[in-house]
């Protein structure tokens, strides 16, 4: 009896699924294979289209179900068609791959999927959310991926958070670039200002001391508080390439001791030094200055010293026969603060209109000299080497 049962119940869900292939619309359509390949056939859409859809080669070959795992994208000839995107969901910490119903396609194309909107140029691949307090985060993804545009450009400004307008600026920009009435140096141009505090690991190396003992020996920075302003600008004429400026304040105390041998008795060096500096960094940047979504960037320059102030000192304690001897040397005139070279590399987050929180890690390194005022001592060579992380806020003005 069960085994009757069971035979029924699969025969009618096999003819439930037959009758609903035989009813699903097959159109002219084509899919995208990982290759880039076009394939034509016929395409059915799903009742969830951003999942995939329905393909078969011939109008009597059985249907195939493609998914974002098989196909890079799918339509229909002078249809809809829908590519694959990622999407952050809600709740989600992690993107997935989903099909986006093209809006319009070209230069810069205008996707759209649960509601949300989202624009791409190349590479640059945004969501706009459809939010009046992100109304000019909005505006300036939207001019910045098609401010070369005079007329576009201008329309920009203003453009409303709805489908039909955002899809008529895009259409008429995409027919701006097809003529060629594109201009690089009208896109407009970008201001931050922020602030930042961070940690610095600071190695102070000394070469050709006298007394040899230093030679090579590295001095760890025990202060390790830094902090600043950043201003960084984008000129109109550069879509990538910005410069920051800012000025950057640091309070570095450098501890070594040892031991060595003289006259047949021990001999305990200590050297302190300690240097006050602001520092102001001039650094090219490169990196999209759109701050409406996760952006990394990179910059390269060099850091101007201000010297505060600067002083060393080396004592040197023996115990003999005949007692206790301490000297004293100053071991830091005439010292100057070098000029680093210095690399960064971080990430620019968006926290709400027009702010971005971003961190980034940095190298910088330079030599300097000065005066080593212990007996039989000439001036020395120093060099600095420093890692260090910041944490910061930017706004754009």
């Amino acid at each position: 009896m069960k085994t009757l049962v069971s035979t029924l119940v699969g025969c009618f869900l096999i003819l439930v699924f037959a009758d609903s292939f035989a009813q699903t619309e097959f159109r002219d359509g084509f899919i995208v294979d990982k290759n880039q390949q076009f394939v034509y056939g016929y395409i059915a859409f799903l009742p969830t289209p951003h999942s995939g859809c329905l393909f078969k080669a011939t109008r009597d070959a059985a249907p195939t179900s493609y998914t974002t795992q098989e196909i890079e994208a799918y339509g229909v000839i002078n249809g809809n068609h829908f590519r694959k995107r990622p999407v952050l969901m809600q709740g989600e910490d992690l993107e997935t791959q989903v099909f986006m119903e093209a809006i319009t396609d070209g230069t810069v194309s205008l996707y759209t999927v649960f509601e949300r909107l989202f624009i791409e140029r190349g590479s640059s691949f945004y969501e706009l959310k459809n939010e009046k307090e992100n109304l000019e985060s909005y505006r300036s993804t939207v001019m910045s991926l098609m401010g070369d545009c005079e007329d576009v450009a201008r329309r920009a400004r203003k453009v409303a958070i709805a489908k039909s307008q955002l899809k008529e600026l895009v259409d008429s920009y995409n027919s701006c670039a097809s003529s060629g009435k594109t201009t690089f140096i009208r896109r407009k141009s970008f201001h931050g200002l922020g602030v930042f505090v961070g940690l610095d690991r600071t190695k102070f190396t000394m070469t050709a001391t006298q007394p040899s003992f230093f030679n090579n020996q590295a001095f760890l920075d025990r202060t390790l508080a830094t902090g600043g302003i950043q201003y960084t600008v984008r000129p109109k004429w550069s879509r990538y390439v910005g410069i920051t400026t800012g000025i950057s304040y640091n309070d570095q105390k450098f501890f070594l001791t040892g031991t060595d041998f003289v006259g047949g008795y021990t001999r305990v060096q200590t050297f302190r030094f300690n240097s006050t500096t602001l520092r102001l960094p001039v650094m090219l940047e490169l990196g999209n200055f759109v701050l409406s979504k996760a952006q990394p960037y990179v910059k390269a320059g060099i850091s101007l010293p201000i010297l505060l102030k600067a002083n060393g000192t080396l004592m040197q304690e023996r115990e003999t026969e005949s007692g206790i001897y301490i000297d004293h040397y100053n071991a830091g005139d005439n010292f100057k603060e070098p000029i680093l070279m210095q690399a960064a590399a971080g990430i620019f987050i968006p926290v709400g209109g027009a702010l971005s929180a971003y961190s980034e890690i940095a190298y910088s390194t330079g030599k300097t000299k000065f005066d080593f005022n212990a007996p039989s001592a000439t001036s020395v060579s120093a060099t600095f080497r420093s890692v260090y992380f910041n944490l910061g806020i930017l706004r754009k003005l």
